[in-house]
């Protein structure tokens, strides 16, 4: 078996951990998809961040139900986590 590496690019500056709590915790929904969109990003180019595990399951899984596009978001999180 083959290894398969990839990259996307991500935003020109680095997200701030305390800017993300906060987006994640008190953005409207289309900000948190926007953040967490972004934060993945980071995640997969290897950038390093506190866990942000419990923000996003406290504030995150409440709306999926009413979400479909945050629900296909945080999905993507779980594969790459």
């Amino acid at each position: 078996m083959k290894s398969c590496f990839f990259y996307l690019k991500s935003s020109e500056t680095p997200l701030n951990p305390e800017e993300v709590r906060k987006s994640i915790t008190d953005g409207s929904v289309d900000e948190k998809i926007k953040t967490l969109k972004e934060f993945i990003r980071c995640l997969v180019n290897d950038d390093t961040y506190p866990p942000m595990i419990m923000v996003i399951i406290t504030n995150v899984i409440p709306l999926i139900s009413k979400h479909p596009e945050l629900k296909k978001v945080l999905l993507l999180y779980w594969e790459v986590i």
